[in-house]
């Protein structure tokens, strides 16, 4: 994503992002910029099973649980 450098200045100034992506743009955005203030909405709605695949993708990423 060619964004990535004004996202972290945006962070580093201590503001919230609110970020428009792909589902495939997810999980580089997770590992591109710090989680705290960060919200990403899906541009478009993948059937329900990668759905839940990108879910459980990010909660592993995070040491969090899907269920």
């Amino acid at each position: 994503m060619p964004y990535i450098d004004i996202f972290r200045k945006i962070q580093s100034a201590r503001r919230s992002l609110l970020i428009f992506a792909s589902p495939n743009e997810v999980m580089h955005l997770c590992k591109a910029i710090k989680p705290e203030g960060l919200a990403i909405l899906l541009d478009v709605v993948p059937p329900a099973n990668e759905l839940q695949m990108l879910f459980d993708e990010m909660c592993r990423y995070y040491g969090r649980s899907s269920k």
